[in-house]
């Protein structure tokens, strides 16, 4: 029984010197998160040099200005730039973008221009191009489309 005192009253020295170390902690804990709240408190808020944002204001792009040079330049009955550069502009040949425009007019009414509310036309392109066509030619290429990719390189 003498023993079994024994290990009673050192597993409470154990105990109590474990609390007091956690207790050392925990203060030096609470002084750490004092002195950095205090810090953060006495850090004073410097002001900026923008602007508060307020409401954006609109900018007129002038929409229908960019239409009218792009059609004068390319669809007009006499078009300022030959087909290849409009290939070289917008990275398609101008018959292609001919035949998707024409696709998704005649697919979808929401590619037939109608005004918005600011009374600018609206045209939705991209998506109906993907929908329509995406299988087409938004596909991975084949072994085929690699080689002969990889010979118009080589030349």
């Amino acid at each position: 029984m003498a023993s079994s005192s024994n290990i009673d009253a050192s597993n409470s020295s154990d105990d109590e010197a474990w609390e007091q170390s956690v207790d050392d902690h925990n203060r030096q804990l609470d002084r750490i998160i004092e002195d950095v709240v205090i810090h953060a408190a006495s850090l004073s808020v410097q002001p900026t040099n923008h602007a508060v944002r307020g409401r954006m204001r609109y900018i007129e792009r002038r929409r229908e200005i960019g239409h009218e040079g792009v059609f004068e330049q390319y669809f007009s009955e006499d078009p300022i730039y030959p087909p290849e550069y409009f290939r070289t502009r917008f990275r398609m040949r101008k018959p292609l973008f001919e035949r998707l425009m024409n696709k998704l007019v005649a697919t979808d009414r929401f590619f037939q221009q109608h005004p918005d509310a600011a009374g600018h036309l609206v045209i939705k392109f991209v998506e109906g191009v993907i929908s329509n066509f995406g299988a087409e030619y938004l596909r991975k290429p084949t072994e085929e489309d690699m080689t002969a990719l990889l010979h118009i390189g080589e030349r």
